[in-house]
């Protein structure tokens, strides 16, 4: 779990080789980890020969009589394939109903902001707002702050603090 959770948050920063190498690392100790092979995909999707292998390697997962997941997972899952398949809205709207009802999921609270960020800039600064009163020292919800004025005209003061508050919480 540990090693897909920092998968999932490297995915996020866009540390797409780092979080490649999580991944395989998961799958090397859980060789039917539906969730790393989710974020294999998010990352291979332009290379169609690695993604339909890992797309085959996923539908045997999950129609497997001996998969097993946490409802936490099944939701993840479901929701980055919703993403994969370019539902960038819907997929936000998923991840966004599901942090408000777990509140301590931060981690799908931010992956909410990032494609609400791509679907829509207010919504996306809306969002962050009120997540960054729940949770205004944790680096993600930081970095995400600065990340929805990244096309902004004017960048706020409060994004230049928080993005620099993240950076030296995760000096990587």
């Amino acid at each position: 779990v540990r090693l897909i959770n920092l998968g999932l948050q490297d995915t996020l920063l866009g540390y797409t080789s780092r979080a490649r190498a999580y991944y395989k690392r998961a799958l090397e100790t859980e060789p039917n980890s539906a969730l790393a092979l989710c974020g294999l995909m998010l990352l291979e999707q332009n290379n169609r020969a690695d993604y339909s292998a890992q797309l085959k390697k996923l539908t045997e997962t999950v129609n497997s009589p001996e998969f097993a997941a946490t409802p936490e997972e099944l939701f993840y899952v479901e929701t980055f394939l919703k993403l994969i398949s370019g539902d960038v809205k819907g997929a936000a709207e998923d991840f966004k109903n599901y942090s408000e009802k777990y509140r301590a999921d931060v981690l799908s609270a931010c992956w909410a902001a990032m494609l609400l960020h791509s679907a829509d800039a207010k919504e996306a600064r809306d969002y962050v707002g009120r997540l960054a009163a729940h949770h205004e020292e944790h680096p993600l919800v930081l970095y995400m702050r600065a990340l929805v004025e990244e096309k902004s005209e004017q960048v706020s003061d409060e994004a230049i603090k928080s993005v620099a508050t993240a950076a030296a919480q995760l000096p990587h």
